[in-house]
């Protein structure tokens, strides 16, 4: 299935209020002008899928414990893996309890994936590439459970930006390619990894330069 937002009027792709269990395999959403999928307090499950040019690729949403999980890609099923480039942002989560992103790759969005205020995810052997602001942000879970684990940083201006209390992240075997490619305006800049306040681990990354 196709989204295209030929005429410039389409705000959203699909929303979807509490219905569980709903697939999008092989779908495009392109050039929407907020959200190609906005799940509110529902389970899905999103494959081999491409988000282009849109405001957000998909805009995650929990008031409530979710039935199932929230899938973006399958783990260990390289083929299922989905691609957000060119958004201004690929995921924006709020308060999902179950989210799960697996062999995404991310490319030259705004920033590739966003987890803010009290979210328990998995993100797990991802690719983030030439994000113009970074990778992934995570600020503000708390002492809940977020695993960041096994993903790759292509020349991102900032690879990781974790802010605020996020005591129940565990960080483990990130990736950092620093290639940046200078102009003058960022002549004595190079991607970096930031940790802002509390996290619980970091441990077994690479800086690549």
């Amino acid at each position: 299935c196709k989204f295209n937002n030929t005429d410039g009027t389409a705000n959203y792709g699909v929303t979807d209020w509490a219905v569980n269990g709903i697939l999008f395999n092989e779908c495009e959403f392109n050039n929407i002008n907020k959200i190609g999928i906005l799940p509110y307090d529902a389970s899905i499950t999103v494959t081999k899928s491409i988000f282009d040019g849109n405001n957000q690729g998909i805009n995650a949403i929990g008031t409530m414990p979710i039935t199932g999980e929230l899938k973006v890609g399958i783990e260990g099923n390289a083929e299922s893996k989905n691609t957000f480039k060119n958004n201004y942002s690929g995921i924006y989560s709020t308060g999902v309890d179950k989210l799960r992103v697996f062999q995404n790759t991310f490319k030259e969005n705004k920033f590739g994936l966003a987890i803010i205020d009290l979210n328990s995810s998995i993100v797990k052997n991802n690719t983030f590439d030439h994000n113009t602001y970074g990778g992934t942000i995570l600020e503000n879970n708390n002492t809940i459970s977020n695993q960041i684990i096994c993903n790759t940083y292509v020349s991102e201006f900032i690879g990781m930006d974790i802010k605020g209390n996020n005591q129940g992240a565990y960080i483990n075997t990130q990736t950092f390619q620093s290639v940046y490619d200078k102009t003058p305006s960022l002549e004595n800049t190079l991607p970096c990894f930031l940790i802002i306040f509390q996290i619980q681990e970091v441990i077994y990354n690479t800086l690549i330069q």
